[in-house]
This record gives structure tokens, sequence and C-alpha cells, in this order.
């Protein structure tokens, strides 16, 4: 049974334990409460400046001691965020589902080893023996989608017809792959077993005993009147998610739903008792089955090596969320953000910003954004430019959606910007090595690949793997035409490795760029990258010419100098002008490519 690790929330205003679908939820008072936390702030405040808003709750030792919100929710209207600002939640809704799953089993109305067939008859041969176990811990072998577009109007019958007409991946049981779809499914099984709508059943059966009153899905009209967060992709408004259509079938189940920090903050604090599930589903609900995967909720270690469960998700209309807990310890970490800026993404968000609080939480350093900057230049334009490092690498300087962004290409523009002095490690060797192993497969030869690799068991995949990025960039791309390094930094988007190696490939009609990722023993994978560049940075205004280079996962301020000509014309850009003193001089207008 899990140690207590949730303190009841602090409360200002109680509006009283209304029925959760009436949406009244009790107002959070703001919470900053000792060192850790109020650095936590400090960085979270710090990051508003480089565009990243949304809602954060901290817990430490079964307390408190982080609930506030930063950034502003409806931008238009000037409404800031707090922790009960109603945000998506993304995949965090499958926990809802899987725990909706173990309440009917709780119940005895189902039994998770029982097959699809039970509750559908009609399903084909392939997927009949498919269990509720599989489809929870994504081993059923279903694809990840069942539909076009996840507001594709679609009923529960014809989610059910598409799902069962999936072809498979793999034998049910064998493989781990994410399944949206297999989450679908879930929430029919639950209706067909609890012979109620899915809401309905989560409604009385989760939300309102774990008294979550800020929690539900898309398109309900309670929202209206409530504190809902608008989605924003850089300065484009994408609305607010709560406020659109309601939830269908292509998603219920597997998304869908909206909630706020605090109310998630609620949900597992109720999970740590018998009032959602009793013991026997709770610990199901957390054992690992595969992959570091269990029902809904991912499984592994904190950065003290204890027990960590978590779950995140984002979208492309820029929120993005993660719900974490480690039991052990007596803590817990939410954020809900409604942001993605450039030059992140919503990934860049997601994966870096929960994670850097996570290690504070642990004790770990947490570098804050640089004070006294401004968000943008009052004229930035004269600024942007190429700049190049007498042929040792160039920096770019642009402007997106209002910010200057710095772009780093060649080891030497990287190490001036991201590592301290002097660089640490051989970078030169993994520039090398990640470029001929990637050369080479290319002609067909993968023995570099074998020599590298830090597994060598994992021989087979990795060349099998390698071998399809080939076929399918130049399938989208055309012919190959030459490869660039664009160098090798810390790895900040996946913690499990140690550096990665980035390399742009040009083709007749576009690019890509990979990423090497590698560790001290060798080349651990090698993915197409989901970023641009090793290094694209927020560059911000200080005073005069004076800027500071940001890059949120490398958590790095670089003080960085514009030079002027006799005309007033910017000449050149320098690197830690007070220290090594990188130089470069101005050669051109901005331009993406080589």
């Amino acid at each position: 049974m899990m140690r207590a690790i949730i303190a009841p929330l602090a409360c200002g205003v109680v509006l009283g334990l209304a029925c959760p679908s009436c949406h009244a939820p009790a107002e959070t008072a703001p919470r900053v409460a000792g060192a850790t936390a109020t650095r936590m702030d400090r960085y979270l405040e710090g990051l508003t400046k480089v565009g990243v808003s949304g809602s954060v709750v901290v817990a430490r030792q079964g307390r408190v001691i982080l609930a506030r919100g930063y950034g502003e929710a409806d931008r238009a209207r000037n409404l800031a965020n707090t922790a009960d600002t109603v945000m998506p939640i993304e995949s965090l809704s499958k926990q809802f589902t899987a725990a909706a799953i173990l309440k009917l089993e709780a119940q005895g109305r189902l039994e998770t080893g029982d097959p699809v067939s039970r509750f559908f008859p009609e399903a084909p041969a392939s997927k009949a023996a498919i269990t509720l176990h599989q489809l929870l811990s994504h081993t059923s072998g279903l694809p990840d989608m069942h539909a076009e577009s996840d507001t594709q109007p679609m009923t529960r019958d014809e989610a059910v017809r598409r799902i069962l007409g999936l072809s498979m991946q793999s034998k049910p049981g064998e493989q781990w792959s994410y399944s949206n779809a297999g989450y679908t499914l879930l929430a029919a099984v639950v209706e067909v077993a609890a012979g109620r709508p899915f809401r309905d059943y989560l409604h009385e059966n989760l939300l309102k005993p774990a008294s979550l009153m800020s929690t539900g899905w898309f398109g309900e009209p309670a929202w209206r009147t409530s504190p809902v967060a608008h989605a924003y992709n850089g300065d484009t408004d994408e609305g607010a998610p709560a406020l659109q259509e309601p939830v269908t079938w292509a998603l219920l189940g597997a998304g869908g739903m909206v909630s706020s920090a605090s109310d998630l903050y609620r949900w597992v604090q109720a999970l740590e008792g018998d009032r959602i599930l009793p013991a026997r589903e709770r610990t199901k609900l957390f054992r690992e089955v595969m992959k570091g995967y269990a029902y809904g909720w991912e499984v592994g270690k904190s950065p003290a090596g204890t027990r960590a469960i978590w779950h995140g998700g984002y979208a492309n209309s820029g929120a993005s969320s993660l719900l974490a807990i480690f039991p052990d310890d007596g803590a817990a970490v939410v954020t809900l953000f409604n942001s993605a800026v450039e030059p992140y993404a919503t990934v860049g968000v997601h994966h870096i910003v929960p994670f850097k609080l996570i290690d504070a939480l642990f004790g770990r350093p947490l570098e804050l954004p640089p004070s006294g900057a401004a968000a943008a230049p009052s004229n930035p334009a004269p600024y942007c430019g190429e700049f190049d490092l007498s042929g040792a690498g160039r920096w770019i300087v642009s402007l997106e959606e209002g910010r200057l962004i710095l772009t780093a290409e060649g080891q030497n523009a990287v190490d001036a910007v991201v590592f301290p002095s002097p660089p640490p490690g051989d970078l030169a060797s993994s520039n090398a090595r990640a470029a001929s192993v990637v050369e080479a497969a290319r002609k067909g030869d993968f023995e570099p690949l074998r020599r590298a690799l830090a597994d060598p068991s994992r021989y087979e995949s990795a060349r099998d793997s390698l071998l399809s990025l080939w076929k399918e960039a130049e399938k989208s791309h055309g012919a190959f035409q030459r490869l660039l390094v664009l160098g090798t930094v810390p790895e900040w988007w996946d913690r499990s490795a140690g550096r990665m190696t980035l390399l742009r490939l040009e083709f007749a009609h576009g690019t890509s760029v990979w990423r090497v990722h590698e560790k001290e023993e060798g080349i651990t994978w090698i993915l197409e990258g989901v970023f641009d560049e090793p290094v694209v940075a927020n560059l911000l205004p200080l005073s005069g010419e004076d800027f500071v280079s940001y890059h949120l996962g490398f958590g790095r301020a670089t003080p960085m100098r514009f030079v002027l000509d006799g005309s007033g014309n910017v000449a050149g850009l320098i690197a830690d002008p007070e220290g090594r003193n990188v130089r470069a001089r101005k050669v051109g207008p901005a331009r993406s490519g080589p």
C-alpha cells in the first residue's frame, strides 16, 4: 500500500463539495513554501519571458509546497492562469479509463483477463483473444489510431467496427506498442459492462468520489462559465480546447478530457486509499507489464532511485501535461501547460520543464532563466542575419513570432553557447562516429554501426531501423546529396542518454535532421529529429547591444553582444564577451539552409 503522499490542498474561498458535473471547484490559494519551491517559482516565472504558461502543483513529504499559475490562460482577456484553470490533459485521460476498468473488476462485472470477445462477440479471430490486460498495457498488438482525426464524428459502434477491423501489428501479448485505439476500445468495454454511458460511469464512480469538480470532457456546457485556458502555438491562439465540440468516439477513452492542476492533485490523493480502488486493483494499476508501462501509467525510478509513477501527454494545439507520483518520498508533481513556444514546440516544453522541476525536487541544481532580460527588443529586425565563425561554424539570428532566435551550427558555434570552457569529453570523436555510421549504412555497410553500438545484442534491430530511416528519407525527399554534422550536445530531450549528435541530411527535394544518441558505452539509438537543430535558443535583450542566449533544455544563459560598425549597423556577434570572447562576423541575412 502506498504511504500517504498528498496533503489536502489549502483553499481560499471554499465553495462546497458540489457534484463534479456541476463544475463548482474550490478556489486553491496560491502557495510557495520553502527554498526549493521558491527556486521553482522563480524558474517558472522566468520562463514566461520565452512564452511558457501553465499551472503547477508540487508536494513533498506529504505537504504542498507549490501551487500556482504562470502566464496567461486567455491573452485576449488578460486572464491569468491559476492552479484551478481548466486545461486539456491529453493522454492523462488513459489513467481514468484504466481506473474505470479496474473499478468494474472490483465490482465483479469483469476481469482484466477477459477477452474482448466477451464484450464484442463479433470480434474476428485475430482479435477475439485480446485481453483487457493487454489493451490496458499497450500489448494488444493493435495499431495506434482508428480515426482520421481526433475530432472526427463517430459513434461507439462505428469506433468498435473500425478498431476490430484494423490490421494487427503483432500477436497479442508479444510486443509493446502504444495504442490510442486500444483505450477507445476499453471505453466501449466500460459501457457494455456497466450498462451506461462511459462518461456517466466515470462521473459517478471516479470523479465524484475523488471530489474532482474541474474534471470532465471537451464540450461540456459547464466550461462556458469556468476558468478555462486557451492553447497557444507561439502567438497563434488555438482556442480553448474545453470549449470545442464534444469529444467523440474518435478519441473517447484515450484522450479528450480536461482538468486542473489542483484537481489532478486531488486525484492522486484519492488513489492512495480505498476511496476509488481497493488494494488489489491499485496494485494492478501501478504494476509494470512491459517496457516500463503499467495500466495507463509509466513506472520507473526517481532521480534518487526511488519509485516513480507518471504519465504525460501533449497535443498539436500547444497544450501539454504531466502527472508524476513518488510514493516512497511522499512527493508529487503536476504540470499543465497551455503554450508551445519557439523554438521548442509543444513536445519540448513537455519533455523539459516538468523533469527539471522533478530534478529540483530531488535536490539537483535548477538553473534559472536570465534575470533582467526582456522578451524581445523593440526593433528586432536589424539584429537578424548569419554570422560566420571564421569557417568553423555559424550563428543564425532570426525573428520568429516576435522573438529573436539564435541557431548554432557546427561544434565551435555550439560550444560557445552550450558548454562551459572547455567542453567536456571528445566531441569531435562523437561527430565523426555518428557521421561514419550513418553514411556507411547508406552504402549497405553496417560494420561501423556494429562496432559503435552500446549493446551489441541490439545490432539486428538497430540495423533494420537505420535501413528503414534511409529508405523512408529517400522516398520522401529524393536522391541523397550530402551530410552535414551540426554538432554534439548534452542530452536534454530524453534523459536516458548522455549526449546526442545531430546530422543534417540533404536530399534533392528536402532535408532531414537525425539524432544519434550515445552513452559512454557507445551509440544507444538513432532517430529522425523532432527538432531541427542542435541549438536553437532564445536571444533575449538586456540593454543596448547586450543580449543573453537561453536554451530551455540546456538551461544555460550565455552573454551575447552585437558589434556595430561605424555607421551603426550590426557587423558582428560575440559570445561571452567578458570570458571566452568568441567572435563571429556578419556575412549576410538569415537563411535556413547551409
